[in-house]
């Protein structure tokens, strides 16, 4: 499915209670299941998983290799940090099944990736110059490229309802992703948060655009067709190529 091809203008609540979706169900699954195995982990067994899990931007190594890719299901092992473990879980219900009832499993797979290795990489080029900083960990990367990627794909098609009671363009979603993440800045004075926040914000958004653009014709296989083969016919809907099936 091609993410340009939308419907007339409408009216979209954003951040009422989704279906879960298959990828989005199995994502929450495993995030919860490796949080508990880590709380076990480090606070029973002593082996710190969260040190493991959790990216190190200062401090580039072997560990970096799977850090890129952990750092997501990475949480603290304290007790204070229950209550959040949840709410992100619960936020990434509300933000990515969404996006996954729209434009369906492949994408929001490859979304999920791209936010966060494309969130992280910079992180670890800003780290470099802020020794000692505390490790990048949970799912914000992933948060916050979805609600870009959902809003910019539905710019221009009418507005949406924040929780059903406050009335925005989808553009201003993001203004307001932004925002907060500033705002988290101003209280952590955390650099490479900020910029990975930023570059998760950015990847939802070129996201959207790379999966929006025209496929490329195929290349004509010179001489005879093989036996059995398919005759491409060319056609469409009034010669409109941009019609879609999904």
């Amino acid at each position: 499915m091609r993410l340009a091809d939308q419907p007339a203008r409408h009216n979209i609540t954003v951040f009422r209670v989704p279906p879960l979706t298959p990828f989005v169900k199995k994502l929450l699954i495993a995030s919860f299941s490796v949080y508990v195995l880590g709380l076990i982990l480090q606070n029973f067994v002593g082996v710190p998983s969260f040190e493991l899990l959790a990216l190190s931007p200062d401090r580039i190594g072997l560990h970096t290799v799977w850090q890129l890719f952990t750092y997501v299901l990475a949480w603290p092992p304290g007790p204070n940090h229950v209550f959040g473990v949840l709410l992100s879980l619960l936020f990434l219900w509300w933000v990515l099944a969404p996006f996954e009832s729209r434009f369906g499993t492949r994408r929001t797979a490859q979304l999920t990736l791209a936010a966060t290795v494309l969130a992280a990489i910079p992180a670890i080029a800003v780290g470099q110059f802020f020794a000692g900083g505390p490790p990048l960990f949970g799912t914000n990367a992933i948060l916050l490229a979805s609600i870009a990627a959902f809003a910019w794909s539905l710019r221009g098609h009418g507005t949406l309802s924040f929780f059903g009671v406050l009335p925005m363009k989808p553009v201003h979603l993001i203004f307001v992703c932004l925002g907060l993440s500033l705002l988290f800045f101003l209280a952590s004075r955390n650099f490479v948060e900020l910029v990975a926040d930023l570059s998760a914000v950015g990847t939802g958004i070129l996201f959207v655009e790379w999966a929006s653009r025209p496929s490329r014709p195929k290349r004509k296989r010179s001489g005879r067709a093989q036996r059995g083969s398919f005759r491409v016919v060319q056609g469409g809907q009034d010669g409109d190529s941009s019609h879609w099936l999904n």
